[in-house]
């Protein structure tokens, strides 16, 4: 047993952005880190990458996008930057009169970054990941079941799903306590399963029909098909009978 994927926070290439989101390095030290780990024998390297940040350019966008395709990484996940109302972040924003960007510049921003990722041969395998022919795909969010382990963990056994406490140290607590550290948990009826499947097959954009088949014993057609129709009706996918692609 041994570790085959790796996955990098390194959400921008401009110094100035990194500043933004309080990351202590640098945009030089990002790539000697990154060409570090592709030099070794990871089955999938992949790196996490920020767009539309504040008073972000589409000339960065673009730059960091070539950037990170020449550092010979396996996987890019690249998502807009999400600013929930009661964190710090907002504040930050308002108190330096940072421009947010606008759903129609993400995305524009999505675009010169799916250009430059499907130019150098990259496939889409989720709803933000791109990842190089023949190389295995990393996804920490959408694997069938799962056991979370630590403070803020989640973990999903079929028909129940629970979350760990945030604090770490009633985590701790618990575990000292010979105690469960879950803080909510949430018994799931089949038909929340399925629909929970559904979620996480499309945001992976693509699904085979079967594997519902095989997951619940149902006909998936009989169950989602008048929903999907729809969708490809309205051009968001293709249903070749077997499988369901999302367009981009």
């Amino acid at each position: 047993m041994g570790i085959n994927h790796l996955s990098t926070g390194v959400e921008a290439l401009q110094d100035r952005h990194l500043k933004f989101l309080n990351r202590p390095y640098t945009a030089e030290g990002v790539k000697a880190v990154v060409e570090r780990a592709v030099s070794k024998d990871f089955k999938c390297v992949n790196v996490d990458f920020i767009f539309a940040l504040p008073n972000q350019t589409y000339s960065e966008v673009e730059q960091a996008g070539h950037a990170l395709v020449e550092m010979g990484v396996d996987q890019i996940a690249a998502y807009p930057l999400f600013i929930f109302p009661y964190t710090r972040m907002v504040e930050t924003a308002n108190d330096n009169n940072y421009k947010i960007s606008s759903l129609l510049k993400r995305r524009k921003m999505l675009g010169i970054l799916e250009g430059i990722f499907y130019g150098a041969g990259f496939r889409r395998t989720s709803v933000w990941a791109f990842t190089r022919p023949g190389v295995p795909k990393y996804c920490s969010v959408t694997v069938p079941l799962y056991i979370g382990l630590g403070a803020s963990g989640g973990s999903y056994l079929k028909d129940v799903f629970y979350l760990n406490t945030f604090h770490v140290a009633e985590y701790i607590n618990a575990l000292e306590d010979g105690r469960m550290p879950i803080a909510v948990s949430l018994d799931l009826s089949e038909n929340m399963q399925m629909a929970g499947w559904l979620y996480w097959r499309t945001y992976e954009t693509r699904f085979m029909k079967k594997d519902f088949k095989k997951r619940f014993g149902k006909d998936f057609d009989k169950v989602y098909g008048r929903y999907v129709k729809l969708l490809s009706l309205l051009g968001f996918s293709n249903d070749d009978e077997a499988q369901i692609v999302l367009s981009d």
